[in-house]
């Protein structure tokens, strides 16, 4: 491992670990498709998160082999296994308040006065919005009998999507 990531190696191997670990349990899910498949021979493929795993476990050993000896080197361990768990926590809990967000805003959009809709509008854009969070804004669209407000929440929908709302009516 290079020299200036030596004093980090505990994190950066907790990170591998955790990577090993999530590449394995992938593998063995998808164990029976790739015996499946290996009768078309593409099925070969689905042995790549074991190799994957492998990398990542081979990694993670040596970074953590390669630590400093410095105030880190005796919690290596518990070091490597705090940010393997992060590193699987975080992104868990960033999904889950994106999920509670979404449907918030575009209540706001909804529901709210003027501002908390604009900020409900960029709050989102930069949000991954499924189209089951935006289909509540297209049925007030669609429901809505003041042609000022249904311009204002065209507007709102295009600015967080990029689309057109009128694209969902047109298959009707």
């Amino acid at each position: 491992m290079a020299r200036h990531l030596a004093p980090a190696a505990g994190l950066i191997g907790g990170v591998l670990l955790a990577g090993a670990l999530f590449s394995f349990i992938v593998g063995v899910l998808i164990l029976p498709l790739t015996f499946f498949g290996l009768v078309v021979l593409i099925g070969i493929v689905g042995f790549t998160p074991f190799v994957t795993a492998f990398v990542y476990l081979r990694t993670g050993i040596r970074a953590l082999k390669s630590q400093q000896r410095n105030a880190l080197f005796e919690s290596r361990f518990l070091l490597a296994s705090v940010t393997a768990l992060l590193s699987v926590v975080m992104p868990a809990l960033v999904g889950d308040q994106i999920s509670a967000t979404s449907p918030k805003s575009i209540d706001e959009i909804v529901y709210g006065n003027p501002q908390e809709a604009q900020l409900a509008v960029d709050r989102l854009k930069w949000l991954p919005v499924s189209s089951t969070s935006m289909s509540h804004l297209v049925d007030a669209y669609s429901n809505e009998t003041r042609t000022e407000r249904k311009n204002v929440l065209k507007r709102y929908y295009k600015e967080i999507t990029g689309e057109d709302i009128e694209d969902n009516f047109s298959n009707d």
